[in-house]
């Protein structure tokens, strides 16, 4: 039975009622302070098998011992909200929502987390769907997902309007959007960042595209219950995370309108995009830059004002072929080449999974040339305090030992390795046919 109708037997208005007295020898409820209660009910935060698909088995048997359990469970229980329009219709889709609405409107307040995916032929929402989110006055955290690929008419004016408002009247600070149509100039998305510049600390885009100036976008950023624009540059003073992850369209260069003054994280992940464009309004103050690669045929342009202390890069490699591992450390170590300032670099973590080891009888492990490549780069950096390499070998079909290829690594970053400068680890994991 779904707990939002369960609720109904425990009367949510007033909550479970407190127990009387106990007899002796026995534990009252009651009796044990809220303190030592929530703190105990926490531990259940973090059991995987207790938030596994949201179902929460032993919080919602909590909440049903007395009303100070209930008060300290509700919060935990109904904290994140999906809503999934791509897979049910929307009355399945909106029961959650409606009975909240309509039956225990009290929920809204311990809402911080609200996932909304939609497909865009969808028809359009009931009346008191803007109300209810209007509702949502304590979200933190904002995911719009479009559940159908680029080319499809947008989403419907009557969501895009709720939407607007929650985004107007929310503290967010995280948001995402993904598989996202944006007008050419990105002036949509600046206009939707601009309702929560004050607050947003986290912004993602993921799997994004620019659509042509004569279609219509999203437009959730263009509704007229957003103010538009005065000024040219929407200001992003809390920003401290961006994330651009596998974006087709969209690079760093379209979001010229925004100005992140205290950006410290930003991560790229591209599936085609070489890193080309990395542009100057991200601030030299930025401390942490992850590159996630596909393609490492083009080397990022850094400039002059990106300056990481921490630098991740992650290269999940296709290929199997012998003396394909040079141009890889070849790149890696063309990428630190081009870091401005090496003197800055603290941290370096170098994660490599080699997908074609799984498919292919004729794969090889690197050579230690390969590896004395990128012991090369690192005598560049004197400031760096730490470097993790990470290899991982999905292996399907009978390789060669691992035994020689290990000692090999051992030589080449042994020194390091004794002064706790270089972490290596290598994981080998081998599939049955």
């Amino acid at each position: 039975m779904p707990y939002y109708f369960a609720l109904q037997s425990m009367s949510i208005q007033d909550g479970a009622s407190d127990f009387e007295c106990c007899s002796q020898g026995t534990i009252n409820p009651q009796c044990l302070p809220a303190e030592i209660a929530d703190q105990i009910i926490g531990l259940l935060d973090n059991d995987q098998s207790e938030c596994r698909e949201g179902i929460f088995p032993t919080l919602k048997a909590c909440s049903l011992v007395c009303r100070t359990w209930n008060e300290l469970c509700l919060p935990r229980i109904f904290r994140s909200l999906s809503v999934d329009l791509y897979k049910s219709s929307i009355d399945s889709a909106l029961l959650p929502l409606y009975f909240m609405h309509f039956t225990a409107p009290r929920i809204f307040q311990h809402i911080a987390s609200f996932n909304f995916r939609w497909s865009r032929d969808m028809g359009d929402p009931p009346a008191w769907f803007a109300d209810a989110l209007a509702r949502l006055t304590n979200l933190r955290s904002l995911s719009l997902y479009s559940g159908v690929a680029s080319g499809f008419p947008p989403l419907p004016a009557s969501f895009a309007s709720g939407i607007a408002t929650l985004v107007a009247k929310a503290p967010l600070e995280r948001l995402h959007l993904a598989h996202w149509d944006f007008l050419h100039d990105a002036s949509d998305l600046c206009r939707l960042l601009v309702s929560c510049s004050s607050t947003l600390m986290e912004l993602s885009l993921s799997e994004c595209r620019v659509r042509d100036p004569e279609m219509a976008a999203d437009s959730i950023g263009s509704d007229a219950n957003v103010q538009p624009i005065v000024q040219p540059v929407v200001h992003l003073g809390a920003l401290r995370k961006l994330a651009l992850m596998d974006n087709i369209d969209v690079s760093i260069s379209q979001l010229r309108h925004l100005d992140a003054p205290n950006l410290r994280s930003l991560t790229c992940a591209y599936l085609k995009d070489p890193f080309h464009d990395l542009s100057p309004w991200i601030p030299a103050t930025m401390e942490e830059l992850t590159l996630d690669v596909r393609d490492y045929s083009h080397r990022p342009c850094f400039g002059k004002s990106i300056k990481p202390a921490s630098l991740t890069i992650v290269l999940c490699l296709s290929f199997h072929q012998e003396g394909e591992y040079f141009s890889v450390f070849s790149w890696i170590e063309g990428c630190l080449n081009n870091l401005a300032s090496p003197h800055v670099l603290r941290e370096l973590n170098i994660r490599i999974l080699n997908l074609k080891a799984f498919t292919h009888p004729g794969f090889t492990y690197p050579a230690r040339a390969d590896y004395e490549i990128l012991h090369r780069a690192l005598e560049r950096f004197p400031a760096l305090e730490c470097t993790n390499i990470t290899l991982n070998f999905q292996l399907f079909y009978i390789q060669p030992s691992p035994c020689g290829y290990v000692a090999e690594l051992r030589e080449v970053f042994g020194t390091l390795m004794d002064e706790n400068k270089v972490a290596v680890s290598v994981t080998f994991t081998k599939w049955s046919p």
